[in-house]
C-alpha cells in the first residue's frame, strides 16, 4: 500500500484564454504524505473538468468528473482505482435512472461515500445547458459507481437563482453542501443536512 495515499488531489487545469471552454481543460493528479507538500502533478485525464474523488468502504477510490472525449458535448463519467490512485480504470459514462422529466444532462459532479456499499453523486441539473434559474443541485445514489438512481428531491434549490457546482462532504456527522449561487462571480453559500438528502441553507 502506498503511504502517499494519505492525500491525493485531482486538479483541473486550463491553458489558454478565458474564452476557452471546460473541454479544453485537463485533470492532473498529485500525491502528498502531509497535505501540504505535493508531488509534481501528472496527467490524469485530458479533456475533462470538475473532478471529485471518494474512498469507498473497501478502500477503492472512485473519481467523478465531466468528460469531453473528442467533443464539446461532455457528460459525467467515473473511474476507479484499487491501488491507492496509482492506476485507474477506463472512464465509463454514468447512467442516471429515474431522472425527472424536462431535465437536461447532469454536470459538475461531486461523489461521496455514504456507507453500506453505496455512494451518492451530487450535481447541477436544469432544463438546458444554459445557466439560468432552473439550475439546481440534485443527487443520485449508486451501488456500482456507474448506475445512479435519482433521489426523491433536490439537494438545494431556489426558484429565482441558478444554483450550481456543488461540493459536498460529511463533517462530524453533518453533511455540508457548498454551491455557487447566481452567476459564478456572485459568490457561494452553504447548506447543511443530517441525512445528506434534505438540506437547509445555513
Amino acid at each position: 500500500m502506498k503511504a502517499l495515499f494519505t492525500y491525493l488531489a485531482l486538479i483541473a487545469l486550463s491553458f489558454g484564454s478565458y474564452a476557452q471552454g471546460p473541454w479544453d481543460d485537463d485533470i492532473m493528479i498529485c500525491f502528498s504524505s502531509d497535505g501540504t507538500n505535493f508531488s509534481s502533478s501528472t496527467l490524469f485525464l485530458d479533456s475533462a473538468d470538475v473532478p471529485s474523488i471518494a474512498m469507498l468502504d473497501d478502500g477503492t477510490l472512485i473519481a467523478a468528473f465531466q468528460w469531453f472525449p473528442g467533443t464539446q458535448n461532455g457528460f459525467v463519467a467515473t473511474c476507479t482505482s484499487s491501488d491507492n490512485g496509482a492506476t485507474w480504470t477506463t472512464p465509463t459514462a454514468a447512467n442516471f435512472i429515474n431522472q425527472p422529466a424536462g431535465l437536461y444532462i447532469p454536470v459538475d459532479p461531486t461523489i461521496v461515500n455514504i456507507g453500506g456499499g453505496q455512494m451518492r453523486m451530487y450535481f447541477s441539473c436544469g432544463t438546458s445547458m444554459i445557466t439560468d434559474s432552473t439550475l439546481d443541485v440534485w443527487s443520485a445514489t449508486s451501488t456500482d459507481g456507474i448506475n445512479f438512481t435519482y433521489d426523491g428531491s433536490t439537494a438545494a434549490y431556489d426558484d429565482s437563482l441558478e444554483i450550481i457546482e456543488p461540493a459536498v462532504g460529511n463533517v462530524n456527522g453533518t453533511w455540508q453542501c457548498l454551491f455557487t449561487v447566481g452567476a459564478p462571480w456572485e459568490g457561494a453559500t452553504r447548506a447543511t443536512s443530517a441525512n445528506g438528502l434534505n438540506f437547509t441553507t445555513a
